[in-house]
């Protein structure tokens, strides 16, 4: 997709990465972990950082972690940072208040530091989307079978998978939208995504469906899928 003749529009990125990977039994937060020769928010921010419509980076880190993340990142031409805070809503509108040098009509995407398995043909299908839509998310149907357990992890309950889908980012926003949506709702914490904040403005928002590559790093059994992916990238 991202080799044809079709034009695409500018964007920036805004990529929290100021966790500190608590399901990870090592110090070092998860998102400087090295994987395929090198950390894992290297990875994910080369994605971006090679495509000639993002304009810029925004890595959200922890600053007490600030040194790793400049060494990760040095040499990067289109990166900046800026502050994390105590929850990832709370670090994500530190985030864009920091783009506050944007257009309200500009595109931004949200991506989280912790999938460096991103195609750039995913992120491309999503600025082809935010053509013609205010908010797009990469995502995946769910296959599996679904059941809910209430009782000391005994379960009656099939919970329908039809029209269910496993949300992924990168996630895209006109930047006035997700800006408002963040201050109006600055003070509920009850959410599990960006999506789910625009939605409350009632904006809709577009599913792109995504790849099962496209991995959260979430534990560590999850390191040696996303280190086969990447070393595959390579050849």
């Amino acid at each position: 997709m991202s080799n044809d003749k079709t034009s695409y529009p500018r964007f920036s990125v805004l990529m929290p990465a100021a966790g500190t990977g608590a399901r990870f039994s090592v110090n070092t937060p998860k998102q400087y972990i090295e994987i395929a020769g090198k950390p894992m928010l290297t990875h994910t921010v080369s994605i971006f950082e090679d495509m000639p419509e993002c304009i810029e980076i925004c890595v959200i880190i922890d600053p007490a972690g600030a040194n790793r993340a400049h060494e990760a990142l040095k040499g990067f031409k289109k990166v900046s940072f800026t502050q994390g805070s105590e929850s990832r809503k709370s670090s994500v509108h530190n985030g864009l208040k920091n783009l506050s040098h944007l257009n309200d009509e500009d595109i931004v995407l949200i991506h989280d530091a912790a999938r460096p398995c991103v195609s750039k043909d995913n992120v491309y299908a999503i600025l082809k989307t935010m053509k013609t839509e205010k908010a797009a998310s990469l995502a995946m149907p769910v296959v599996s079978t679904l059941r809910k357990s209430e009782d000391n992890d005994y379960t009656s309950i099939t919970v329908e998978r039809e029209n269910l889908w496993e949300m992924q980012t990168p996630q895209a926003f006109i930047y006035g939208d997700i800006l408002k949506a963040h201050e109006q709702f600055a003070a509920d914490q009850d959410y599990t995504d960006d999506t789910t904040l625009v939605s409350r403005l009632d904006i809709p928002v577009k599913l792109v469906r995504g790849h099962r590559n496209n991995i959260k790093i979430t534990t560590p059994d999850d390191l040696a899928f996303a280190e086969f992916l990447l070393e595959k990238r390579k050849t």
